[in-house]
């Protein structure tokens, strides 16, 4: 049996080389020879090259030898380092000339007629293979990966299906495609190289792998390319065979990795690859370009494994889990309407739309570690920028100010991983578009406020969302000015509500020009400055210098008024940065703003127009100052238009009191008054807005017997309710008749019961107020402290702490050093508290007067 087939293949064999070599009509053939150059025509099937001197083909010419048929021969080459050329027809040359490339397959095929009556056969001789079987009509010859030249062909054209074929036939050689790969790992540095799935790194010594290369020896047309994420940098660059992609030397580990096939090799293959993560262990298989690792988590690859696998054949495991990701997610909350809303996230509104609600103050933070610190934003508010903020602190305020713009940016590590995007809804304007990664979104010189806002984190180059160029809306040519500094000359003109001059720099104002541009109503702008030495000066108008320029003196105040219709439309704010107050106060129309009398420069100015009827830009309360503190022999003064102030006095959001000679006695202080029956019905709203801080209420007073019980005052209900709703009660006292421990006891147990019944909280101060009367005359410091003990062990065990309260003298003679430790609250009516002890309150009067309380009232100063 074997011999009968082996017979039946030879004669097939047999008959088609004689079909091969018998025809005489169909191609010439000339090929172009190593060092030879082109080589003469042959015909039908001869040889079309050399054999036996190891010259490569470098190109060829096929021409159609057949008459009064239509078609073309078409014919291309597979090119050393170039892949496969396009088809040429009949007389034209495939491969190349001059470039010294070797041919490694080719392709021929026929067309139109000449393709229904004909077939053409081919053949390559091959460097290390010699002649390979004939291939027809299109099929591929030659080899592939073995980077072997083909020195001669064959070309043959014949009737059709003249041949039968040997299905054995073999036309093509192919070199499996070895992948090769080694890394760079902690400790150890480059790893031998491995190839083909076989791990490269290590696992369970948990160590990270720093970089990797790759190599082939695929002569397909297309590349390798391969790129890492790597700790504190980000995705690097691609790269090709045979680079480094990672780090070497920085102990940075590489947390994801892609790896991708191009052109021709991506046509032909799939490349599959693995990695081995701290933690995790191995993952699955990823595939073509697909990130593999892990995002968020900071875990390093610690080993990879790279395969390649022909297209349409299983992959080499499962690739479902081939990436973990620790999701990002940005909240925020806003606050308006006077409190902190709900807190959002990714991309939900915050905020109102349609409500005409101003957002004050906003937030950030993330759920995610890895930005904790990484966010930072920033409000323009009242034309200024505020400092950056980081993560979950508050940007903006709780007043009236109008947030008309922000900022919210990555930090320089972060920006690597991430994009933050941002958006707002203006009031007029309504949606900006998206932007992101520290622009600017919102209004310029309009006075808009922000009402809600929209926040989202991408990763880095996650084109998603769609950014526009219609974040920011800026106002240049509608209130303008310009000042004249020291040092600096004239600066650029700004906008409205932008900040004009050199705030902290210590640097004069010497002149301003102030213009409106481009408004349809009639009317104008006039302002006035006052300087050194000259004082208030003369008006002037409409973008002309008001000041001095070259003569070295200081712009002190300002006056801005508008003119003409515009006046009955508009109010024009300004506010002033002076010498050691900052900013103060806005005035508007005319008004004063800066300081006169006092020496202080004018260092920068905001001006701002407000439609009539709209709110203030900010405070009004102090936009001019003839005010200054001055000390003198020692003693610290504070003069208002020349006068020395006394009593309690707010300077730039700081109580200070001064004794009735002027002299400061304490800053950072509080206004404290203590009632009783004996101020009969006070009026609490008023005594409040008086400037009164809080207020120490009489409970009642005591007992010198055994068997009499307590006094309770009859006012003490009505006035500790009211200051409690006040948030006014700043102690409870009681006055003292006690001679020894047991009329002690019944005033503390008095005490507790009211305590209780009326629920105070265990953080209000009480009072044992001790004084001389007929009663307590006699008592010495030994007594006291048993008094005092006795009343302090009751009451403090209830939770509530006691403290003293006396004049200087009884304090001084009457209390011993132990009983003076419990002194919280001294009296002593003069300019000076002489006490040398320790305490909080010094009761300095017995006849203050407070709106809200007819007559007479103790007020105390607390340190």
């Amino acid at each position: 049996m074997k011999k009968k087939l082996f017979l039946l293949i030879f004669l097939i064999f047999f008959v088609f080389i004689s079909n091969v070599s018998a025809d005489t009509e169909g191609v010439q053939c000339s090929s172009h020879i190593q060092y030879n150059g082109w080589l003469n025509y042959v015909k039908n099937g001869e040889l079309c090259g050399i054999t036996g001197q190891s010259k490569r083909l470098e190109a060829y010419i096929i021409k159609k030898d057949v008459d009064n048929v239509s078609g073309n021969i078409l014919y291309r080459s597979y090119v050393q380092d170039s892949g496969w050329q396009d088809y040429v027809s009949n007389g034209n040359v495939s491969g190349t000339e001059g470039k010294g490339k070797r041919i490694e397959m080719i392709q021929i095929k026929l067309t139109d007629e000449l393709s229904q009556k004909y077939d053409i056969y081919y053949r390559v001789h091959v460097q290390y293979f010699g002649w390979l079987d004939w291939a027809k009509n299109d099929e591929v010859t030659g080899t592939l990966n073995y980077n072997y030249r083909i020195e001669a062909l064959q070309v043959k054209l014949v009737k059709k299906n003249s041949i039968q074929d040997n299905l054995n036939r073999k036309i093509f050689c192919e070199k499996p495609i070895s992948i090769e790969y080694r890394s760079h790992v902690q400790s150890y540095g480059w790893l031998s190289t491995v190839s083909n799935g076989k791990l490269s790194g290590t696992t369970g010594e948990s160590k990270r792998l720093e970089a990797f290369i790759i190599d082939n020896n695929s002569s397909l047309k297309g590349n390798i390319s391969y790129r890492s994420y790597v700790e504190g940098f980000g995705w690097q660059d691609y790269v090709t065979v045979g680079n480094v992609s990672g780090t070497e030397g920085r102990s940075k580990k590489v947390e994801m990795i892609q790896i991708k096939l191009t052109e021709e090799l991506s046509q032909k293959y799939d490349i599959y690859y693995r990695v081995h993560v701290q933690t995790f262990g191995w993952l699955d298989w990823a595939k073509n370009d697909q990130a593999t690792g892990t995002f968020g988590y900071r875990k390093g690859i610690e080993a990879i494994q790279i395969k390649m696998v022909k297209k349409g054949e299983n992959a080499p495991g499962s690739n479902n889990n081939y990436y973990k990701e620790n999701k990002v997610s940005v909240n925020y909350q806003s606050y308006y309407n006077n409190k902190w809303q709900n807190t959002v996230s990714d991309g939900a509104v915050s905020g109102t739309v349609g409500e005409s609600t101003a957002i004050r103050g906003y937030k950030i933070t993330c759920n995610n570690n890895l930005l904790n610190d990484w966010i930072l934003y920033r409000s323009y508010i009242s034309g200024k920028w505020t400092d950056y903020v980081t993560s979950n602190n508050i940007s903006g305020g709780t007043n009236n100010n109008v947030i008309e713009a922000i900022q919210i940016k990555l930090s320089d590590e972060a920006i690597k991983y991430f994009d933050i995007y941002y958006r707002v809804h203006v009031q007029t304007f309504g949606w900006l578009d998206w932007t992101k990664n520290d622009e600017i979104t919102g209004t310029l010189g309009y006075g808009k406020q922000i009402e809600a806002l929209e926040i989202k984190i991408l990763k880095k180059n996650d084109d998603s969302l769609i950014t526009g160029n219609n974040n920011l809306i800026e106002n240049t040519n509608y209130l303008t000015y310009r000042t004249h500094m020291q040092n600096y000359g004239w600066l650029n003109k700004v906008y409205d509500s932008t900040i004009s001059g050199k705030v902290n720099e210590n640097l004069r104002m010497e002149a301003i020009e102030v213009a409106l541009n481009n408004l349809t109503d009639d009317g104008g702008i006039r302002y006035s400055s006052h300087v050194q030495y000259n004082g208030w000066m003369n008006w002037v108008y409409d973008g002309n210098v008001s000041g001095t320029v070259g003569e070295g003196k200081r712009m002190e105040a300002i006056k801005i008024e508008l003119t003409g219709e515009i006046a009955n439309l508009y109010d024009i704010y300004y506010r002033s940065y002076v010498e050691d107050f900052g900013w103060l106060d806005w005035a508007k129309n005319g008004e004063m703003s800066g300081s006169s009398s006092i020496g202080k420069k004018m260092e920068g100015i905001q001006i701002k127009l407000i439609e009539k009827g709209e709110d203030a830009p900010g405070s009004v309360d102090v936009p001019y100052v003839d005010s200054i503190f001055k000390t003198i022999n020692g003693k610290k003064y504070y003069y208002e238009k020349g006068v020395k102030v006394t009593g309690f006095k707010v300077i730039k959001g700081v109580k200070y009191f001064f004794n009735s000679e002027g002299v400061l006695i304490g800053s950072n202080v509080k206004r404290i008054i203590d009632v009783s029956l004996y101020q009969g019905n006070i009026n609490w709203n008023s005594v409040k807005n008086d400037g009164v801080d809080g207020a120490i209420i009489r409970l009642g007073y005591g007992t010198s017997y055994e068997n009499e019980s307590c006094y309770f005052d009859s006012k003490f209900e009505t006035n500790y309710n009211s200051t409690k709703e006040l948030n006014l009660l700043s102690g409870i006292y009681l006055y003292s008749y006690a001679v020894d421990e047991v009329s002690a006891r019944i005033e503390a147990n008095f005490v507790v019961e009211k305590l209780k019944k009326y629920n105070v909280s265990k953080s209000v101060s009480i009072y044992y107020d001790l004084e001389g009367n007929d009663w307590t005359d006699s008592l010495n410091a030994s007594k006291y402290d048993k008094i005092i003990s006795t009343f302090s062990n009751i009451v403090e065990k209830e939770g509530y702490k006691v403290k003293i309260y006396t004049y200087k003298y009884w304090a001084e003679n009457k209390l011993s050093s132990s009983a003076r430790g419990k002194l919280d609250w001294i009296a002593q009516y003069a300019d000076y508290c002489t006490y040398n002890g320790t305490y909080k309150g010094w009761q300095y009067t017995s006849s203050g007067r407070v709106n809200g309380i007819n007559g007479d009232v103790d007020i105390s100063v607390w340190f």
